[in-house]
């Protein structure tokens, strides 16, 4: 039905005109009826701030999970300072924290969560400033496996004694293979370093076979046969099984960690902050040959790198001006995205997650 127009006012319009006022009117209904935010999900204020973000450090996206409990990790940053964090599964509160340390700016949460069962779970972060703004949610998405890896032992059964005069002979015995019993949950990583990314999460009891060593026997390649995956696991999280002394030396590709930035806002045009420079500790155990940073405004086509430099304690770092950035003169806020990338003396390369903790803005 179409809104009538008041009679007073509507003898003043000629006919042709009154039917377009009224399609006008139910257009502009419709549009406030579709923008308004669903039932059910999590509010975000339209007035964000770009400094006011939320992170899930663990577990990581895409993770898969014995059936066990964890602790998600949550953190999130404004300048202006954390009110309250908050953190979901599968759109159900798990955890608040309010009014964290009101002096730091970086604030973090921790809760351990237990599974209901096997599956995808949704988890969902976000925090508050001080002027009661939520940011937008941080998700990652995880899967928890129907079944940890169990380990079945068999047994030989002993001879039968005969009546006969000559003894049977001892059953000839068969050599085991090396092997790890995991005493807690543990995580699998991509190398021999707490550097290096978590592959898999296992559980305590989960017993694998183990295909090689690092360079001092302080950690062990293990294959998962059900995820087809090979990953490294440290001697102090397992009790080990017939290791021989010719276990084979694996080499194991780079790791980095501690990626940070001189600032989260750097400009185009005329103001002073026009560069920022990304720092990382990257080593292994075989030499680093080669880091580059790939870099570029979000959604943008196409990629652009950049050798980073090493400096001093395997310290690596790059910096990045503004101008080199493809397409800065078309916004006047968006966020960099970049992730890092390393080499060794092995051929073998690790790479971070990609990032967009830096924003870029016109000159104030």
């Amino acid at each position: 039905m179409l809104p009538v127009i008041p009679e007073r006012f509507s003898s003043l319009i000629p006919r042709p005109l009154e039917r377009w006022i009224q399609r006008l009117l139910v257009g502009m209904a419709l549009v406030l009826i579709m923008a308004a935010p669903a039932c059910g999900e999590l509010e975000t204020d339209s007035n964000l701030s770009p400094s006011l973000k939320a992170w899930v450090d663990a577990p990581l996206d895409g993770a898969v999970l014995p059936l066990a409990p964890y602790r998600v990790v949550i953190h999130g940053t404004d300048p202006g300072g954390i009110s309250a964090l908050e953190v979901r599964v599968n759109d159900e509160l798990l955890s608040t924290l309010q009014d964290p340390e009101p002096d730091r700016l970086l604030v973090s949460m921790e809760h351990t969560w237990a599974p209901a069962g096997p599956g995808s779970y949704l988890i969902q972060a976000r925090v508050q400033n001080t002027d009661g703004v939520w940011s937008a949610p941080a998700t990652v998405t995880i899967n928890i496996r129907p079944e940890t890896i169990t380990h079945t032992p068999t047994f030989t059964p002993l001879p039968t004694l005969t009546a006969a005069a000559t003894a049977a002979p001892l059953p000839t015995s068969t050599p085991c293979a090396p092997s790890v019993d995991v005493q807690v949950n543990a995580n699998c990583r991509a190398g021999p370093h707490t550097g290096n990314t978590v592959l898999a999460y296992l559980a305590e009891g989960d017993r694998l076979s183990v295909e090689g060593r690092n360079q001092d026997w302080t950690w062990w390649n293990v294959a998962l046969p059900e995820d087809d995956l090979r990953c490294w696991v440290s001697d102090s999280v397992v009790e080990t099984s017939c290791i021989p002394e010719e276990l084979a030396y694996l080499s194991s590709p780079p790791y980095i960690q501690r990626v940070t930035r001189s600032t989260d806002v750097f400009y185009w045009g005329d103001y002073h902050l026009r560069e920022v420079t990304i720092s990382a500790d990257i080593g292994g155990e075989s030499r680093v040959t080669q880091a580059v940073i790939y870099y570029r405004l979000q959604g943008g086509e196409s990629w652009q790198n950049q050798a980073m430099a090493a400096a001093a304690g395997g310290r690596w770092e790059v910096s990045i001006h503004a101008h080199d950035v493809p397409g800065y003169e078309d916004v006047i806020s968006a966020p960099l995205e970049y992730f890092l990338e390393a080499w060794n003396e092995d051929g073998l390369r690790t790479r971070t997650l990609q990032l967009r903790d830096i924003q870029l803005e016109q000159s104030p």
